[in-house]
């Protein structure tokens, strides 16, 4: 059996000044009495530091430099359709000049304005469902008629002095105190 390779054991990773190309005289030296750039444990001296920033002043404000993949209307909410913004705020645009080109919505912005609207009733389906709700109160009116003159109060209203059952006592006895 033939020696085999050492396996496991603390691992050895190069120092960035290695890959300098300093001598090897001064790399022993450093390591003997410390390590060049490196704090407590090996860790880099600027660990957990932030990158130098890129801008040249901290005034600037986000909104006059905005993101290169950005988009400018990113977070804002879509324009709205209804009926109180009809007024216009501003004065008309001279007609000498382009207007703005139309903001192009996306396919999920566009579901949610024609969400938003409201279908369009056909007259003729209007006047059918008018006139089936009044078919409608009409029986229902027929029948607590019938429930009352039956029973000889409504014992779906609230019980009241007039509308109660006949024989209780009024007040009831839980208001009563």
């Amino acid at each position: 059996m033939g020696k085999q390779a050492k396996r496991g054991g603390k691992q050895q990773f190069s120092q960035p000044d290695d890959l300098d190309g300093k001598p090897e005289e001064e790399e022993e030296t450093e390591q003997k009495g410390g390590k060049s750039g490196r704090g407590l444990g090996g860790q880099s001296a600027n660990a957990g530091m932030m990158p130098p920033s890129d801008s040249d002043s901290d005034e600037e404000s986000e909104d006059d430099a905005p993101a290169k993949g950005q988009n400018k209307n990113a977070g804002m909410m879509p324009p709205s359709d209804s009926d109180e913004d009809d007024e216009d705020d501003g004065p008309p645009p001279p007609k000498g000049k382009k207007a703005a080109a139309p903001v192009e919505l996306t396919r999920k912005e566009r579901e949610q304005l024609e969400a938003q609207k409201e279908p369009e009733v056909d007259p003729e389906v209007a006047r059918k469902q008018m006139a089936q709700l009044e078919l409608v109160k009409k029986r229902r009116a027929e029948q607590a008629a019938k429930r009352i003159a039956a029973d000889g109060w409504d014992r779906y209203a609230p019980v009241t002095e007039t509308n109660r059952p006949p024989g209780s006592a009024w007040p009831p006895p839980d208001q009563a105190a």
